[in-house]
């Protein structure tokens, strides 16, 4: 996953952030997955992405956030013989790099969109009036 998305809890502008490493480089969640048999043979699968304690840059948008699992940390996590405390070991807070937070729109809150809309930066200028506009306000 290269960049989670985050709408602003208790924060003043409730304007969604996508969250990215430096660079937008990829990452990793923790997650688990399971599959089982329904007893008309269809096989249902559930997935979670495990959280943990957000990192002080994030604490205003959320009091949690998804494990970030380190890229050498990827093969124990995915290993089945990895032992219960080496797999506790790896759901801590992610603080290696920062965290960048971009604002960007509210395209991405609608599951049907699925383009670059959804991760580029919103525009934050205020918007001035065209000189016409002004004009025809002051009455000139």
């Amino acid at each position: 996953m290269a960049a989670r998305t985050s709408p602003a809890e208790d924060h003043q502008d409730k304007l969604p952030r996508l969250l990215t490493l430096p660079g937008r480089q990829c990452f990793a969640f923790a997650g688990l997955w399971e599959g089982w048999r329904n007893p008309d043979g269809t096989i249902l699968r559930s997935f979670t992405i495990m959280t943990t304690t957000a990192i002080p840059a994030l604490q205003q948008l959320h009091h949690r956030m998804p494990v970030i699992l380190p890229t050498e940390a990827y093969a124990a996590w995915l290993d089945p013989a990895t032992p219960l405390t080496g797999v506790q070991e790896l759901l801590q807070p992610y603080d290696r790099l920062p965290i960048d937070q971009l604002v960007v729109g509210e395209t991405v809150n609608n599951v049907r969109n699925d383009d670059e809309r959804c991760v580029t930066p919103m525009d934050r200028t205020p918007r001035q009036p065209s000189l016409d506009i002004a004009l025809q306000q002051a009455g000139r």
